[in-house]
C-alpha cells in the first residue's frame, strides 16, 4: 500500500467473498473480550483450508503492526497468519 492512500478492502476478496469485514476484525483483536472470535474469522478468512486470497496479501502489513506491537492484538497470532499466507505464497509460485 503506498503511503497516505486508504485500502479500500471492499475491492479485495478472501474465503466468504468481499474482505469489507476486515478492518471491523482487525480492531476486534486488539479487544481482549472479542479477540479470540476475531482471530478465529480472521484464519478461517485469510488462509481457509490451505488457500489464500488478495485480502490474504493486503493483510500482510496489518498482521505485521500488529506482530511488532505498533496495533494491538496477539502478536503470535499475527505471526503464525502472516507465515501460513508466505508459505503458501511460495508453494504457489514454486516449480513442480
Amino acid at each position: 500500500m503506498i503511503a497516505g492512500m486508504i485500502l479500500d478492502w471492499s475491492r479485495l476478496k478472501h474465503a466468504y467473498g468481499s474482505a469489507s469485514d476486515l478492518p471491523r476484525l482487525f480492531d476486534e483483536v486488539g479487544d481482549p473480550e472479542l479477540a479470540d472470535v476475531a482471530w478465529e474469522e480472521l484464519w478461517a478468512s485469510l488462509y481457509h483450508q490451505g488457500s489464500v486470497y488478495t485480502a490474504s496479501f493486503a493483510a500482510l502489513p496489518v498482521l505485521a503492526d500488529i506482530a511488532t506491537g505498533r496495533k494491538p492484538g496477539g502478536r503470535w497470532q499475527a505471526l503464525g497468519l502472516a507465515g501460513r499466507i508466505l508459505v503458501e505464497e511460495q508453494q504457489l509460485h514454486e516449480p513442480g
